[in-house]
């Protein structure tokens, strides 16, 4: 039961930092265009 239950955190935690790493990918994209397209 243990190694079950450890087994899904596992990949709930992997699915977690795929979506956020996503969200934050997206967001910090978005920011360095802004940010160049002051500059320019």
């Amino acid at each position: 039961m243990c190694v079950k239950i450890e087994k899904h955190f596992k990949i709930l935690k992997i699915l977690v930092i795929i979506i956020m790493r996503d969200f934050f990918d997206k967001n910090l994209f978005q920011e360095v265009f802004n940010s160049n397209e002051f500059k320019g």
